[in-house]
């Protein structure tokens, strides 16, 4: 008979290289999720016992384990060790690992008839599908171990299958099913540990949906559990992540200072006395730094610097992963103070110890609703102001440039950070590492490059060699709230309420910047979006007289370093065209498709691909086929913050990005790039500005060195008129990518039936602007 107790969490592993929990601008993000901890036989035990930290010493005494326990036939004990060697390599975010041990342990439970430990292992399965970002298969492997626990009339394994459950209600943001399994799971279980963790968990779930007595209820009833239990390393954390809770709700004004620091500060003071008799480091840096960010919130800054440092000694004695948190942490302290020096000094510390696990973090980003920018993009953000202040404040000269170009750098690698998490792969790196200073390959080109922060927003202009900045005292509610406003009211095609965001827009993005854009004669303004900025066309801003692209030929770029800026070769180029006319799958036809494709196919020599021979073997072969220079597909296609349900219609089914990039990633090893992928009936939602992420990552994630998209989809006729007149612009010498788009949108804003913005206002040249 074996226990088992819940403590998987999508934000904490307290393993050595995994102490595991991140900063959310800049609170830490709480425990969420929690996968069975199972606690064996004496031998077992003492195995775990030795390794504290060292847990991948620990898989390897256990897989002998498991092996001797083979050799003795005694297979149940062999599928216990096997899934506690699961569970670790999911601490560890080795989740390939974990699901290869999983399906031999589900296999053994299978092959010898043991209906209890196959049951265990369906739950586990369960939860790895949940953790890898895999809901929907995860339902079925949860519910089908529910009902098996039911009919062993196992409470123990009903009390584990009904908290996962919870857990995934959670991820679908269903809150009372979540809560209901919790409580089922709080009344089923006999084991104190697993009942204080459905307990934190319950309180997880009713934050920010329920009053926060509810929450501070179910986590004062786990936290005092908690104190009654032995000195372990689940307690320690149990207690952390329950006065984590009770500083979230302070963040959030659920609750005041006084009730915070008296529910928080006694637990984590039980924590650190835990960890002290523990004697363990990655414990006492967890312990530490929770306390020294408490006093942090308190405004106690000298202790909390104190305890921060405590923190960052403890960690360095024991792992690498948690290091930048501690320094991060001195950092802002520091910032506080108004010790600007110091603070950089700490922040710099921090983003290159992130670096040296950010792959690591991008990993665990399968096993979290926070993304890489709600985790760590605070520090980034927090580091260019820094720098910016400290260049506000130097005289101009090399020493105000190389500042102003670090804060932009560092957001280039949040930037990358945010597209290798959306697309979940690393192949951007790639393109990071030639740091090209891009400002200065084309004359009369600007990078207008806006940072969006907490209480204003900075614009750093770049021009030929020189880096300027202009701070808007915008902050980034009021900014984000009228972003949206523009974005809505474009869509709306018999009103001009779009006018209003759109001179405001203008007023704090480009009016600032416009003296110095006129005194360099800039024609082109190639701009870096940033968060929701993504989402809306600068094209459609308005200085009161005329819009924004009426003046200047307009580009933007998910990243400088990720953009490769050469100018289209015209000899040889060849065109392949896809696309559906037809309506099918319950979509409607697109009737001016087959126009768009004989005119495209009139002007470039190339090959058309329509409705029922729109299928993906075909399109793969027609690209093995020939080395098309352009790529266009004019079928309905959308973007959501989630790559797995962003798509691209073809007749008989729905080609995902990982598909589209299989099937375009054969030009990255082709002499001759794809120099243009065309997507033309593209849509992305209002306010998701991860899928406009999405949307500008494509040209890169597809190998191309730029996009032709449209934020949201109109009318096909005018679809085709625009792209038409943009490949015919485009094929005259000397004429860059940006300006064949401007003249195409010029075109339809002169007849007055396409005037409005809604028709032309959608259309976004990406990446590579020559």
């Amino acid at each position: 008979m074996f226990k088992i107790s819940v403590c998987f969490s999508k934000t904490i592993f307290a393993c050595k290289h995994i102490c595991f929990y991140f900063y959310a601008s800049p609170l830490l993000v709480l425990l969420i999720f929690f996968s069975p901890v199972l606690t064996f036989g004496t031998d077992t035990a003492a195995i775990l016992a030795r390794y504290p930290s060292e847990r991948y010493q620990a898989i390897e005494e256990l897989m002998q384990q498991a092996e001797t326990a083979n050799k003795l036939q005694q297979f149940e004990k062999q599928t216990q060790i096997l899934l506690e060697v699961v569970r670790i390599y999911q601490s560890y975010a080795r989740y390939m690992e974990a699901e290869s041990v999983l399906e031999k342990a589900l296999h053994l439970a299978r092959v010898t008839n043991n209906e209890r430990m196959a049951a265990w292992g369906t739950t586990y399965m369960g939860m790895q599908k949940l953790i890898t970002g895999n809901a929907r298969e995860a339902a079925p492997y949860l519910e089908t171990s529910l009902s098996k626990a039911k009919e062993l009339d196992d409470r123990q394994l009903l009390a584990a299958c009904c908290n996962h459950l919870g857990l995934y209600w959670m991820t679908q943001q269903h809150v009372q099913n979540a809560l209901s399994y919790f409580e089922r799971s709080i009344q089923a279980s006999s084991d104190p540990v697993l009942t204080a963790m459905a307990l934190t968990n319950a309180a997880k779930a009713s934050m920010g949906f329920l009053p926060a007595e509810v929450a501070m209820g179910f986590a004062g009833k786990a936290a005092q559990t908690y104190r009654n239990l032995a000195d372990s390393e689940e307690k320690v954390i149990g207690l952390l992540a329950n006065g984590e809770i009770y500083l979230s709700l302070w963040k959030e004004q659920k609750i005041d200072r006084e009730a915070c620091l008296s529910s928080a500060y006694p637990l984590f003071q039980d924590a650190l006395q835990t960890a002290k008799q523990l004697n363990s480091h990655h414990l006492l840096a967890m312990a530490y730094g929770s306390l020294g960010l408490l006093y942090e919130k308190a405004g106690k800054l000298d202790e909390a610097l104190q305890l921060s440092r405590l923190a960052l000694w403890s960690a360095q004695q024991s792992e690498e992963f948690s290091l930048y948190r501690w320094l991060w942490q001195i950092g802002r302290i520091h910032s506080l103070q108004g010790n600007t020096d110091a603070a950089i000094s700490a922040y710099r510390q921090a983003a290159e110890r992130l670096e040296a696990v950010r792959l690591d973090i991008l990993n665990r980003s399968l096993a979290s609703q926070k993304t890489f920018r709600d985790r760590v993009g605070s520090l980034f953000l927090e580091l260019a102001n820094l720098l910016i202040r400290k260049a506000d404040a130097a005289s101009a000269g090399p020493s105000k440039q190389a500042l102003l170009l670090e804060a932009r750098d560092r957001m280039e690698q949040l930037k990358i950070a945010e597209l290798q998490d959306y697309f979940q792969d690393q192949c951007v790196v790639a393109y990071s590492s030639t740091k090209a200073r891009l400002d200065t390959i084309s004359l009369n080109t600007a990078i207008l490059y806006p940072i969006m922060l907490p209480d204003h927003t900075e614009i750093l202009v770049s021009i030929g060699n020189d880096i300027h900045h202009f701070a808007v005292p915008v902050d980034y509610t009021t900014l984000a709230n009228e972003i949206q406003l523009f974005r809505s009211r474009l869509e709306k095609r018999i009103t001009r309420e779009y006018m209003r965001p759109a001179q405001r827009l203008y007023d704090w993005l480009v009016r600032p910047t416009k003296e110095l854009l006129d005194r360099n004669q800039i024609r082109t303004i190639v701009v870096v979006p940033d968060g929701p900025l993504r989402s809306i066309p600068f094209a459609a801003m308005h200085d009161g007289s005329e819009f924004l692209v009426q003046r200047y030929a307009i580009g933007v770029t998910p990243g400088l370093y990720l953009t490769d800026p050469k100018p289209i070769d015209h000899l040889d180029i060849k065109v392949l065209v896809m696309g559906l006319s037809e309506a099918t799958q319950g979509f409607p036809a697109l009737p001016y498709v087959t126009q768009e494709v004989d005119q495209i196919t009139s002007l470039i020599p190339g090959v058309a691909i329509l409705n029922q021979h729109f299928l993906v073997p075909d399109i793969q072969q027609r690209l093995s086929e020939d080395n098309f220079s352009i790529v266009h597909i004019a079928s309905h296609s959308l973007f959501t913050g989630d790559k797995d349900h962003s798509y691209i219609l073809t007749y008989d089914d729905r080609l995902n990005i990982q598909q589209l990039d299989q099937c375009l990633g054969i030009f990255r090893f082709r002499q001759k790039p794809l120099e243009v992928l065309t997507l033309s009936a593209c849509e992305t939602a209002v306010g998701d500005d991860r899928a406009a992420l999405g949307l500008a990552g494509i040209a890169i994630k597809a190998g191309a060195r730029s996009a032709l998209a449209s934020l949201w989809s109109i009318h096909d006729q005018t679809t085709s008129m625009l792209v038409t007149r943009f490949y015919k612009e485009l094929l005259k010498p000397g004429v860059s990518r940006t300006q064949a788009l401007q003249t195409a949108q010029m075109m339809l804003m002169k007849d007055e039936r396409y005037a409005h913005p809604i028709y032309w206002a959608p259309f976004l040249l990406i990446a590579n602007w020559l």
